[in-house]
């Protein structure tokens, strides 16, 4: 699990990260639990699908990331640099990262509506519709300050390929783990609130976590 937090102390990390990422982190982890529980009744599954939904949000700036990336892939076989061109990379990491990052999702997909699903699923297709586009601000944030100004000039597209599971498997592992802990709660809003508690505490330490590495692997001028 090491390898997912911080190399420094987090309050240090979270001091480094862009203020505009870091509050529109918060503020969407904030904002979706307040207003399902209070506007639409969602009770801890409902808010376990709408979690749901952020890996086809992942997966649609992933993708963005490896289409705008500058530089090919990286690899290098008994020392030496293999050939690979850029077009290749993005053709080969884009139809790559749809198909696994894909079946990696429906089946997780599959997985909560086999064990936590209580209501018919267009119920939580309307949770995930209104959740999926507050979480979609927030990850742009991510993808124009981080990406679009920094790392489409530096990072290999195959790099890019990798990187959404570093941050989308320990979170929605997390999550499922929540959502066994919150089965027996039958109070909508504590189980609401322990799954968003756990989910943002999440969030900001990978996303400390991925700052730092990023900071770390910068070139120096």
């Amino acid at each position: 699990m090491s390898t997912f937090l911080p190399s420094i102390p987090l309050p240090q990390a979270l001091r480094r990260i862009p203020r505009g990422a870091l509050l529109s982190l918060v503020a969407v982890n904030i904002v979706i639990p307040f207003v399902g529980l209070s506007v639409f009744g969602w009770d801890a599954t409902t808010l376990l699908f709408v979690y749901w939904s952020e890996n086809i949000v992942v997966m649609f700036y992933a993708l963005l990331r490896m289409a705008f990336s500058k530089t090919a892939a990286n690899i290098t076989v008994n020392g030496r640099k293999l050939p690979i061109t850029l077009a290749t990379t993005k053709l080969f990491g884009l139809l790559f990262f749809t198909v696994h990052f894909g079946i990696f999702a429906l089946g997780h997909l599959g997985f909560l509506t086999l064990l936590f699903a209580t209501q018919p699923f267009s119920v939580y297709l309307n949770a995930m519709l209104i959740g999926a586009p507050l979480l979609l601000v927030s990850h742009g944030t991510s993808f124009v300050q981080n990406f679009w100004k920094r790392e489409r000039f530096t990072v290999p597209a195959n790099e890019l390929m990798a990187k959404p599971y570093a941050r989308i498997v320990p979170i929605h592992i997390a999550i499922i783990l929540g959502g066994f802990f919150t089965a027996g709660i039958t109070a909508p809003i504590v189980g609401v609130v322990v799954l968003s508690i756990v989910k943002l505490l999440l969030d900001i330490t990978l996303h400390a976590s991925a700052h730092i590495k990023r900071e770390s692997t910068r070139p120096q001028v």
